[in-house]
């Protein structure tokens, strides 16, 4: 089953102006590809480009107690294994985008990677994840109104193949999205 995780750090959820994701990979503690294995200090450097993704290699070696050359290759490290990558992630509200939904989609098994593709090709997409449980596939949508909901249901979701059910869970209030995850500060200090 193919779960697009480079996709996902990039359709994360809406906010801040600039901001630093990791893989699922990473999070993990699975090996990157350059054979390299995350170790404390790369999640230490993570956690600080988390907290001030512009910041210069001086300034993260002055926080983090590493060499400033050894932080600049690292961070280059991780970001050419794909393990962080910076992007901007506007905050929708200020853009307009007043409807900020999850929709919950029970599907036909056979039919669920079809599904979450062209959901994630869908602007108003903005995170698509395949689920265990009841329902298969959760996807968010940042749509201008709640009346645009029934329309993008009925248009894009309804005439899927596979598609078995959907049900719908319109926010009336943000807590904490994605992009406000840090690593966690026992990962920093190595301890389990």
């Amino acid at each position: 089953m193919r779960l697009w995780h480079s996709e996902w750090r990039v359709l994360a959820y809406n906010g801040l102006v600039v901001a630093v994701f990791a893989t699922e990979a990473e999070e993990l503690g699975v090996a990157q590809a350059t054979g390299h294995e995350v170790d404390s200090i790369d999640r230490q450097l993570i956690r600080l480009l988390q907290e001030r993704p512009r910041a210069s290699y001086a300034e993260l070696a002055r926080a983090s107690g590493v060499p400033e050359s050894t932080v600049r290759r690292r961070v280059e490290s991780l970001y050419e294994a794909g393990t962080i990558s910076t992007i901007v992630a506007p905050d929708i509200a200020q853009l307009g985008y007043e409807a900020v939904s999850l929709i919950g989609i029970k599907a036909d098994l056979n039919h669920v990677e079809e599904i979450a593709e062209h959901l994630r090709q869908r602007e108003e997409v903005t995170m698509v994840l395949i689920t265990l449980g009841r329902l298969n596939l959760f996807c968010g949508v940042a749509l201008r109104s709640v009346e645009d909901m029934y329309p993008f249901l009925r248009e894009h979701v309804a005439p899927l193949p596979g598609v078995r059910d959907v049900e719908t869970f319109v926010s009336i209030s943000t807590v904490k999205l994605f992009r406000d995850w840090r690593v966690p500060g026992e990962a920093v200090s190595g301890e389990r």
